[in-house]
């Protein structure tokens, strides 16, 4: 990623601004439709050469605010400070009632936390030009921040519609259908964002929790597989790629997340983290994981059985286990295990060795 960035630096720098666009521009409107009659004018009586004065400055007007878009999206992308300036420059060449400008306007809003203004800049944009995806996305955007989830549908519905190609429109389309369970739907567009981006590690996080809604969790592995593999390292991400690798009795998917699982402090981890350490015998490393909430009321019946059979592994002293705070009920259930435990010891044997760590004699 640092090379990427890098390099993309470097172009920049090396280029001018202008000499990017103007490559950006040359090609745009190479292929445009007027151009094609523009550049086959013996052949069309709407060449670009047959144009009046009002239809070419229409066209030029056209044409600086594709400029200045391409101008004002690299901004917000990359050139922060520039962001004023473009802004200005929309009005300085008579562009504000368009689309466009509107749309930035409320990006520009968005950016400052300002998210009543930059609706009332979104809503306009799209009365403008109602095909205008950008603008529709984000307002489905603004509903979302607002909680108001059903209302955002349409407007991510729309965008997607009208920019199909875009996978954050799908993306984002897929998320909204996600918290309004309607998972199968949501499934496609997940796949869509992937399809048109496959390192899009947001939309294979995605793809995961649908998957695992639908009770597809080994599918679900893949697509965390996936997002993990693009970077996505979160701790709530890593939560659920354990929960998933468990559920899915995937062995080395839970030794390698192991370690990471263990270095969170809430209780929940510590619970994958012991029932991974558990099937490995490493009593002693369950017994410290449990320690920290064990002799108190969060611990479930479940903590206590793999604390009392981790202290009889050890062949520790069961007097600590009167500490742990149970009810009658349980208190018969665990005496039982220990009863269990104590008539199932096997006699001494052989022990299994290690040809380098502990050769036989």
């Amino acid at each position: 990623m640092k090379v990427a960035l890098f390099k993309i630096n470097n172009i920049i720098r090396t280029f001018n601004m202008k000499k990017i666009l103007h490559i950006f521009l040359f090609f745009t409107v190479l292929y445009s439709p007027w151009t094609g009659s523009a550049l086959h004018a013996e052949e069309s009586e709407n060449s670009f050469f047959s144009l009046n004065e009002d239809e070419l400055n229409l066209e030029k007007k056209q044409l600086d605010l594709l400029e200045l878009t391409v101008e004002t999206n690299l901004a917000f992308r990359f050139f922060h400070n520039k962001i004023p300036f473009y802004l200005k420059q929309f009005e300085t060449k008579d562009l504000t009632e368009t689309a466009e400008y509107k749309y930035f306007r409320a990006l520009d809003y968005y950016n400052k936390n300002s998210k009543s203004e930059a609706l009332l800049y979104a809503v306009k944009s799209a009365e403008i030009d109602k095909s205008y995806s950008p603008s529709l996305n984000l307002i489905g955007v603004l509903y979302t921040d607002a909680g108001r989830i059903s209302e955002a549908t349409d407007y991510f519905k729309r965008s997607v519609k009208e920019s199909p190609w875009d996978p954050t429109f799908n993306y984002n389309y897929a998320n909204n259908l996600y918290q309004m369970n309607k998972s199968e739907e949501a499934l496609h567009y997940a796949d869509t964002s992937i399809q048109l981006k496959s390192n899009v590690k947001d939309a294979a996080y995605l793809k995961g929790l649908i998957l695992i809604e639908l009770n597809r969790k080994k599918e679900a592995s893949f697509a965390f597989d996936l997002a993990r593999l693009n970077g996505l390292n979160t701790e709530d991400f890593i939560k659920k790629y354990m929960r998933v690798a468990l559920d899915t009795a995937d062995e080395i998917k839970s030794l390698e997340l192991l370690t990471q699982i263990e270095s969170y402090n809430d209780i929940d981890s510590k619970r994958m983290a012991v029932a991974v350490r558990m099937k490995m015998g490493e009593y002693a490393k369950v017994k410290n994981l449990l320690l920290p909430f064990i002799f108190t009321d969060k611990a479930n019946l479940k903590d206590k059985e793999n604390y009392v059979i981790a202290v009889f592994k050890m062949k520790g002293d069961f007097q600590e286990l009167d500490r742990l705070t149970a009810d009658e009920t349980e208190k018969i259930h665990l005496a039982k295990l220990v009863d269990t435990l104590k008539n199932n010891i096997n006699p001494s044997m052989p022990e299994i060795r290690d040809p380098i760590l502990n050769p036989i004699n």
